[in-house]
């Protein structure tokens, strides 16, 4: 869905906890473990003649199962023939002919982050490097990361999009990044399902941003401060500045909920003031974001950090 609004190409390739963690045979853990250890065996049969969107659909399928219907003990071939595969690939499953190109493909993904890292891994590289190296391939420049959120079945398409930046902001000018766009007058839906939860929070209302971008975990919103604001000779006050700051940074990051926040005031915050948010990190629990504001005549005024919580 969001390889749809991006110019990606993307090759699903696998990753085995149990090479990873190596854990003790006969623990819960370890046969729990092995289980989906023998579903890669099938994927990398589905591979062989089906192909990377043939690895997709069963991955989805498996997925879903897994981590939606909390179903662990299904038949591997009732979930290809789900997918719309053929069943005769659950042969694979004890299969270990397809353990050497397992391990390949998995040692490639840990190569580009390191051991000390969890799943799933994305790599974002150029589209001439080998697919084996690759966990997603985008036109740009190399960039490698994790990414925390784990999405069910629920939630597809538009809010898919939100959470993971791939939506312009409705309002914001043509200097938003990235190929996705919405029409100025496409309603906001009951649950914010094409904007940020933020502007359906009373604070939005009350402050009132110009939203100039918005996008690709960045953010840059500009505040008219009204009088009310403002504690004496047209000086903004403190919480006033973190809040301006903290929305910036609520916006890069799609809204999530902030879990802390630090900020920095380094001049009296007067006139028109412009703050921007970017997303520093995307943690396994976490993700990290900066702020900074500005005035009309590009005097820092403010800093800050936040921390923001990832849907669940």
């Amino acid at each position: 869905e969001v390889k749809d609004q991006r110019d990606l190409q993307i090759t699903w390739q696998p990753f085995s906890l149990l090479l990873k963690n190596q854990p003790a045979e006969g623990t819960p853990y370890y046969d729990g473990v092995l289980r989906t250890y023998k579903m890669l065996r099938v994927m990398e049969s589905v591979r062989a003649t089906e192909g990377n969107e043939g690895v997709f659909a069963l991955y989805w399928e498996l997925g879903a199962r897994i981590h939606h219907d909390k179903d662990r003990e299904f038949d591997i071939a009732d979930a290809l023939e789900a997918a719309g595969l053929p069943a005769m690939h659950a042969e694979a499953f004890e299969d270990e002919r397809f353990d050497t190109e397992i391990r390949s493909r998995h040692d490639a993904g840990l190569a580009l982050t390191g051991d000390d890292v969890g799943t799933p891994i994305i790599g974002h590289g150029h589209p001439r490097r080998p697919p084996g190296h690759l966990w997603a391939r985008h036109h740009g420049r190399p960039e490698f990361r994790r990414f925390p959120t784990a999405l069910g079945r629920y939630g597809r398409h538009d809010e898919r999009r939100r959470l993971l930046g791939t939506q312009a902001h409705p309002n914001a000018s043509p200097r938003v990044s990235g190929p996705a766009r919405m029409s100025a007058d496409t309603p906001p839906t009951e649950t914010g399902g094409n904007l940020p939860p933020v502007e359906e929070a009373s604070i939005y209302h009350l402050l009132k941003p110009e939203v100039l971008e918005h996008g690709d975990g960045r953010a840059v919103l500009r505040f008219t401060p009204e009088p009310i604001w403002t504690i004496g000779a047209g000086v903004v006050q403190g919480g006033i500045v973190t809040a301006m700051l903290d929305m910036a940074m609520a916006f890069a990051s799609n809204g999530l909920s902030t879990a802390t926040i630090t900020v920095d005031i380094l001049r009296p915050a007067t006139g028109r003031l412009t703050a921007t948010g970017e997303v520093t990190k995307l943690g396994r629990r976490l993700l990290f974001a900066t702020g900074e504001l500005h005035d009309d005549d590009g005097r820092l005024v403010a800093r800050g950090n936040q921390t923001a919580i990832p849907p669940s």
